[in-house]
C-alpha cells in the first residue's frame, strides 16, 4: 500500500482541478447543471473527495491499537482475520471503489455524448473499448489505443475480485502504459512493474481527465450546446 499521506495530497489535486473545470463550466460557458460535461467533473469530484476522507481516516485511525479501541467501543463481532488483514482489506475497497467508480463515471458521460452528438451511434459500437476508439477516430483527437485498452482490462480485473479473467475481447497480454508495464495474467491478481497498483491511479486519473477534456473541446462535440444527464439532479 503506497503512503496514504502521499495519496491523500494527490487525490485532492485531482478533486481541485475537477472544481476548476466544474466551475468553468457552468459559469463562463454558462452551461446546465444537468449537462453531461458537467455533471462528470461533479461526479469525479463526489468521488475523490470521497476517497480523500476515507484515506484520512484510514491514516488517522486505522492502526492496529485503534482498531482494537474501535472494536470494543462498538461491540463488533469477532471477525474471521486479525486487525492487519482488516485494514488491508479496508484499503482494497477504497481503492477498487476508486477506480470503479470513476470508470463508470467516465463511461456513463461519453455514452452520453456520443449519442448526442453521432445520431448513428445506435447502430455502432457498444462496447467501452471500440467506443472510445471511435470517438478518438472520429473526433480527431490523439490515439490512445493503449491507455483505452488498460483501463478496460482494469474494469474487467476489478470485477473478477482482482484477477484478470479472459473475456471474448479480453485476451491475456501486457500492456505498457506512462513507463509501467501492466501485467494481466489468467486468474492472476493484476500486477504493475513498479510494484504498487495504487500508485499507477492518480496518473490513469489525470490521463482519464485529460481524454474526456479532449472529447468535450472537439469541435463536433461543441456543436451541441447540451448533453441532458437524466441521473444528475439540476443543483450542484
Amino acid at each position: 500500500m503506497a503512503s496514504r499521506k502521499l495519496l491523500i495530497i494527490q487525490v485532492d489535486s485531482l478533486l481541485k482541478e475537477c472544481s476548476k473545470y466544474a466551475v468553468n463550466l457552468l459559469e463562463f460557458q454558462r452551461m446546465k447543471q444537468n449537462d453531461a460535461r458537467v455533471t462528470f467533473f461533479k461526479h469525479m469530484n463526489n468521488i475523490l473527495n470521497s476517497t480523500t476522507l476515507s484515506l484520512i481516516l484510514a491514516h488517522k485511525y486505522l492502526g492496529s491499537s485503534n482498531l482494537k479501541e474501535i472494536h470494543r467501543e462498538y461491540s463488533l463481532s469477532p471477525r474471521l482475520y486479525d486487525y492487519d488483514a482488516e485494514i488491508k482489506y479496508f484499503d482494497q475497497i477504497v481503492m477498487n471503489g476508486y477506480f470503479l467508480f470513476i470508470f463508470n463515471t467516465l463511461e456513463h458521460a461519453v455514452r452520453l455524448i456520443y449519442k448526442g452528438y453521432n445520431k448513428k451511434s445506435q447502430n455502432q459500437q457498444n462496447s467501452f473499448s471500440p467506443m472510445c476508439k471511435e470517438i478518438t477516430k472520429d473526433l480527431g483527437l490523439k490515439k490512445r489505443d493503449s491507455f483505452i485498452d488498460l483501463i478496460t482490462y482494469l474494469r474487467n480485473s476489478f470485477h473478477n475480485n482482482g484477477l484478470f479473467v479472459q473475456a471474448r475481447n479480453l485476451k491475456r497480454r501486457n500492456i505498457q502504459w506512462n513507463g509501467t508495464i501492466y501485467y494481466f495474467n489468467e486468474n492472476r491478481p493484476i500486477k504493475e512493474s513498479k510494484g504498487d497498483i495504487w500508485l499507477s491511479f492518480v496518473p490513469i486519473s489525470k490521463e482519464i481527465i485529460t481524454f474526456f477534456n479532449d472529447i468535450i473541446n472537439s469541435d463536433k462535440v461543441k456543436k451541441f450546446r447540451y448533453y441532458p444527464d437524466a441521473t444528475e439532479p439540476i443543483r450542484l
